[in-house]
């Protein structure tokens, strides 16, 4: 409910929808998307896979193709209590924490850059 009365009802001229998909046979389902925004933010707004398709590389290759589409100098922010599941596709993609503050409430928000094309 969130995801739809916050993210898609904002979705403008400078965001586009990557999604993750699971391919098997002739079905094709989505396990999980991406919202980017193309603009001088240049930031991965959303970022989510569907929890039944964690830990089987569909946000290795989601990430991939957010960096493809934004090229470089990319941000993402990531509240708190989501810290640790998003630590390793971060890192393993050079993603660099830069700044931190409480924006939409009492939780952290952690903003992290992927510069240039590492």
């Amino acid at each position: 409910k969130w995801l739809l009365e916050n993210t898609f009802k904002r979705l403008g001229y400078d965001k586009d929808i990557l999604f993750a998909l699971d391919e098997i046979g002739d079905t094709v389902r989505p396990v999980g998307f991406a919202i980017i925004k193309k603009s001088a933010e240049n930031k991965i707004c959303t970022f989510q896979i569907f929890k039944e398709y964690r830990h089987r590389g569909y946000a290795k290759a989601l990430i991939k193709k957010c960096i493809e589409c934004l090229k470089k100098d990319i941000i993402i922010s990531v509240s708190e209590h989501l810290l640790t599941e998003f630590d390793h596709i971060l890192t393993s993609n050079y993603f660099q924490m830069y700044s931190r503050k409480r924006i939409y409430t009492d939780e952290m928000e952690y903003f992290f850059i992927r510069k240039g094309s590492s």
